[in-house]
């Protein structure tokens, strides 16, 4: 190896010895071990996104509770009326509850796929078969890093719009957040990987039966739950958002099973990909949401005055993202069981 100097510092191999490599593992191993080293990366990727958008939201936050500008709006009429912090501003509280229940729900959405690991860990040390949680591990990934870093670039940019334009200065960080996280989105496979990865690898040939093993836990959550008056609404919502699931998921199978008599169905699944990607991650944050709402519920009676704030907010989040987010799902239903090929059919000069 030798070094140049000049300008710029330039490294050459094999220019004062011949270059050696170091076979890693066994011959024609190469492929397992690149996909295996992707699946780590995948998490990390995940959760540095997702961390991102923490940070970004808890930015925002303390921005909006001292930002002062304008009047409460029930008082827009009165000349005289006080200054508020725009934490009082209807709109600023959307768009800061969707950060928060986006920013908390992904967080456990880490935390769970990190719990299935372990557990995997856990039975391969004691012998026992852990081929059930394998499965649901491969299937939580590309939604840990497609849903977590295209939400988490989504929300980075309503941390921002919560700045207004002082979001562009670099005496805040979210303008430098927003540039770093996008990257998340590419690297370790783009979002449009992961939703072909999901579909085909994940699904398609593990025969749904992780996918089924997911659908079941959030089916006995429901029914364990149906007793909370608090949260009946969002389960409500939850329940209808999981059946929307999966019909997009039957259409998408019906779709392809049709490539048979012919292969341009093909197209038609490869347009709703993302899509499902998409929509699972709104259907497993909101179970999570949920799930930690209900702890929160029943702490809540007993818990001190700074504890129960936390609890509220617990509850909150994950009834706005019911109510606001998983209606969502039914929507994109809709789309992916109306899909056709006339985009595919363009003609490319008409882009």
């Amino acid at each position: 190896m030798g070094l140049k100097a000049s300008n710029t510092c330039e490294m050459t191999f094999g220019d004062q010895h011949p270059a050696k490599g170091w076979l890693i593992g066994d011959k024609h191993d190469g492929i397992r071990q690149m996909f295996r080293i992707i699946e780590f990366a995948r998490m990390m990727v995940g959760t540095k996104a997702i961390a991102a958008l923490s940070t970004g939201y808890l930015n925002a936050l303390e921005y909006a509770k001292e930002r002062v500008q304008g009047t409460d709006l029930s008082q827009f009429m009165d000349k005289t009326a006080p200054k508020v912090t725009i934490t009082h501003h209807p709109d600023v509280r959307r768009s800061l509850m969707t950060q928060k229940a986006y920013a908390e729900g992904m967080r456990s959405l880490v935390l769970y796929t990190a719990s299935v690991q372990d557990a995997i860990q856990e039975k391969e040390a004691a012998g026992e078969d852990a081929k059930a949680l394998h499965g649901l591990n491969d299937l939580l990934l590309p939604i840990v890093k497609g849903y977590g870093s295209e939400k988490s670039y989504e929300q980075l940019a309503q941390s921002l719009q919560t700045f207004g334009g002082s979001g562009y200065l670099q005496e805040y960080p979210i303008e430098q957040y927003i540039r770093d996280a996008k990257i998340d989105t590419l690297y370790e496979g783009t979002t449009a990987i992961q939703g072909q990865d999901f579909f085909f690898r994940k699904i398609v040939r593990d025969q749904g039966a992780s996918l089924n093993t997911l659908s079941e836990e959030i089916k006995k959550f429901l029914a364990g739950a149906q007793g909370n008056d608090e949260l009946s609404g969002a389960l409500d919502s939850l329940a209808k958002a999981a059946v929307d699931l999966e019909a997009i998921v039957g259409t998408m199978i019906t779709d392809l099973t049709a490539t048979g008599e012919d292969v341009k169905n093909i197209y038609k699944v490869g347009l709703n990909t993302t899509r499902l990607l998409l929509a699972s991650g709104d259907v497993v944050v909101g179970y999570l949401l949920l799930r930690g709402a209900a702890v929160a519920a029943e702490k809540l009676p007993t818990a001190s005055a700074k504890d129960a704030a936390f609890y509220r907010g617990k509850i909150a989040a994950a009834k706005f993202f019911a109510a606001n987010i998983l209606p969502g799902v039914g929507a994109e239903r809709a789309l992916a069981e109306s899909v056709d090929n006339s985009l595919m059919e363009l003609d490319e000069a008409a882009f």
